[in-house]
């Protein structure tokens, strides 16, 4: 009796093709990461505790007032800190493997580099921005009667589409923070830092609009496609032309920050030292 050994493609190798490489890829570091339970649930506790305490130093600047202007603020911080969950990304820690030489595997596939650490970091991000959506929405029936609810569905469609354009300069910026590691000794010191900068001129701390009221400067800084931006076409606070030129402005961050790292991957490769490369 002879054997059938015929492979049969499942639904998503047949849906994908040659691209289904990449969703291996993302499903692996997806399973991977659901082994760190623990480390994902004091992350997540972490954001809200950073949630709460920015919320109650707004509520105890204003007075103890919750009047319009505060629930718009409110507004501002929760939704803003679901939807940098939504992008959050974090390649930033490919730095630890340039640092233990665990990067050169990447470098033998026949790939590009850049695809393959996005993929890994989309994996490995992925689970733990649900477990921080996840317990944000615990919170729901607050958050229900205390922000604002935009009626504009444009707005919402602009606030989606800006998605993967944040996402991407968030990206590219934390890439550049961990290609670091080719030409320092020690990058432990500049992701923590990276850390708060990014809270900073992102506008996760406050409103942009209380440090730079100009929308022409906010627009040259990348961090503000984060958090800032997007809050303000949720809130309505941008007009038609102000959110063509977020996206316009979007798009060639995301075009600069791309070259930008494939120069310094180029350069951090020079350098590189791995044994047998």
């Amino acid at each position: 009796m002879t054997q059938n050994l015929t492979y049969t493609p499942n639904f998503m190798e047949k849906l994908l093709g040659k691209w289904y490489k990449w969703w291996y890829m993302l499903k692996y570091h997806i399973y991977q990461r659901t082994t760190y339970q623990i480390d994902n649930s004091l992350f997540a506790i972490g954001q809200v505790l950073v949630l709460l305490g920015t919320v109650l130093t707004w509520f105890a600047a204003s007075g103890a007032n919750f009047d319009t202007e505060f629930k718009s603020r409110l507004t501002y911080f929760i939704v803003g800190t679901i939807f940098l969950n939504f992008i959050n990304t974090w390649p930033s820690f490919y730095g630890y493997s340039i640092k233990n030489g665990k990067h050169t595997q990447d470098l033998l596939y026949p790939c590009s580099t850049l695809a393959l650490i996005w993929a890994k970091s989309l994996g490995t991000s992925f689970y733990q921005n649900i477990v921080v959506i996840f317990i944000i929405s615990l919170f729901s029936p607050i958050w229900m009667k205390l922000i604002e609810f935009q009626t504009s569905w444009l707005n919402i469609i602009f606030l989606l589409l800006l998605i993967p354009i944040s996402h991407l300069i968030l990206f590219f910026i934390e890439l550049l923070v961990g290609f670091m590691a080719f030409f320092i000794t020690e990058i432990n010191g500049l992701s923590l830092n990276f850390g708060f900068v990014r809270q900073l001129l992102s506008g996760q701390m406050f409103p942009l609009s209380i440090l730079i009221a100009s929308f022409s400067l906010n627009l040259a800084n990348p961090f503000s496609f984060l958090f800032y931006h997007p809050m303000q076409i949720y809130l309505g606070k941008y007009d038609t032309n102000q959110t063509i030129l977020v996206f316009l402005g979007g798009i060639l961050w995301c075009i600069i920050l791309y070259f930008l790292a494939k120069l310094v991957f180029k350069l951090g490769l020079k350098r590189n030292e791995s044994v047998g490369l």
